[in-house]
């Protein structure tokens, strides 16, 4: 687990459990030598400048160095990359997934779909669609999205046009309830995630047993029912940060879906990958 530590122009990638700050080494290795929860800023090889990429990915860039982290296939950790990013690289990508979207009372994120590329969202006048398409826009505010979770299940609640995401009884999706106090007994508003093997998740609503998805045309409808299918890919959602910067800190693992691996640091001031698969909440 990394909290992310935005800085002036950078952050820090700090785990709490080892009170270690992630760093690159001048000779393209991996480690975490800070030691402590206050960042020494003179520390240059712990900053990191955050990339951003089309897939959704991060890249981890060290400005001092001009080296990119990755990690391997074998469990490692480095930094043999420098120079402009290149669109080949697999093992400098980065996905930063959410180390437990239940940790903290309010997530905001995005809802991607890789599939078609879209993005889900709720507008001001009760629908629910996915018109938006490629990366990120900071501009955006119909698809940002607090999971808000209650006893079991979560609510999906958009603050801008202050509307909680919906099933409908005959397949639709909509965004019917407004107000930011949640109506427990509006029961097309409660939401089951089911995190799936590849990261993403399923949303699925109990009262009617429908999943949410996005459509490659940009709408959004719950025609699927009954227990998950693995084929299914527009039921698929990535749960991404609205943006990073966004708040204080940010709680993440670091997964390289190429490698299939977790990044992290010991405590020793380590660096690397051993662990796979699904996040362990452990």
């Amino acid at each position: 687990r990394f909290e992310i530590r935005p800085f002036n122009g950078y952050v820090g990638l700090y785990n709490p459990t080892a009170n270690r700050w992630l760093a690159v080494t001048y000779q393209g290795g991996a480690n975490a030598p800070l030691e402590g929860p206050v960042f020494d800023h003179a520390a240059v090889v712990c900053h990191f400048v955050l990339r951003f990429n089309q897939d959704g990915t991060v890249g981890l860039q060290n400005p001092a160095t001009g080296r990119w982290l990755r990690v391997t296939d074998q469990g490692g950790a480095d930094s043999p990359s420098m120079g402009p990013w290149q669109s080949e690289w697999q093992w400098e990508r980065f996905e930063l997934r959410q180390a437990a979207i239940y940790m903290q009372p309010v997530q905001t994120v995005g809802l991607f779909n890789r599939a078609t590329g879209r993005w889900l969202r709720v507008t001001d006048q009760g629908g629910a669609d996915s018109p938006s398409t490629g990366v990120w826009n900071q501009g955006w505010t119909w698809e940002r999205f607090e999971i808000r979770p209650f006893n079991g299940y979560a609510g999906l609640y958009n603050p801008a046009t202050n509307r909680w995401l919906a099933v409908t009884y005959q397949g639709g999706a909509n965004a019917p309830l407004e107000g930011p106090v949640f109506d427990h007994a509006a029961v097309v508003c409660h939401f089951v995630l089911r995190f799936n093997q590849d990261g993403t998740v399923g949303l699925q609503n109990p009262a009617t047993g429908r999943w949410l998805r996005v459509t490659d045309q940009g709408g959004a409808d719950s025609p699927s029912m009954g227990p998950w299918q693995s084929e299914w890919q527009w039921e698929r959602f990535e749960l991404r940060q609205a943006a990073i910067y966004m708040q204080p800190v940010q709680t993440v693992g670091l997964f390289n879906r190429a490698t299939g691996r977790w990044l992290r640091v010991t405590d020793q001031g380590g660096a690397d990958s051993p662990s796979t698969g699904v996040w362990n909440q452990g």
